[in-house]
């Protein structure tokens, strides 16, 4: 078991022996905590296996809702989803 600091929140993360192992052996070759390689590997693993939905915001221009994706979409995409409704 190993407590990490990852930005502001304080955890405590279990660890088979194997993955201490290899997680230790990166952090001291790249000059790194163990820690900040944990961290680094669950945004990694978080943001693959699940990103974040779409933000929110006003434009301040028009007052109109816009939705801001991690992608633009193509005309054909756009097409395509107005055409399924």
């Amino acid at each position: 078991m190993i407590h990490a600091m990852i930005g502001r929140v304080r955890t405590t993360v279990e660890l088979t022996p194997d993955i201490h192992a290899r997680i230790k052996a990166y952090a001291d070759d790249h000059g790194q905590s163990m820690g900040s390689v944990l961290g680094d590997f669950a945004a990694y693993g978080i943001n693959k296996f699940a990103p974040p939905g779409p933000s929110f915001s006003i434009d301040p221009e028009t007052g109109l809702p816009c939705i801001h994706f991690d992608r633009t979409f193509t005309s054909a995409e756009v097409a395509e989803m107005i055409a399924e409704d």
